[in-house]
């Protein structure tokens, strides 16, 4: 499991960044190779 900045655990495929964004990357239905990003942890999760 990944960690944000604080080091409080936020799940597998997500990443925080160094300005206090989150990533999650992911493989959509199709196969291709999708990331999403946002300020908030509760939008990447889905």
């Amino acid at each position: 499991m990944r960690k944000n900045l604080k080091g409080k655990e936020i799940g597998v495929g997500i990443v925080q960044r160094s300005n206090g964004t989150y990533m999650a990357r992911f493989v959509d239905k199709f196969g291709n190779r999708r990331q999403k990003k946002s300020k908030k942890l509760q939008e990447v999760r889905q």
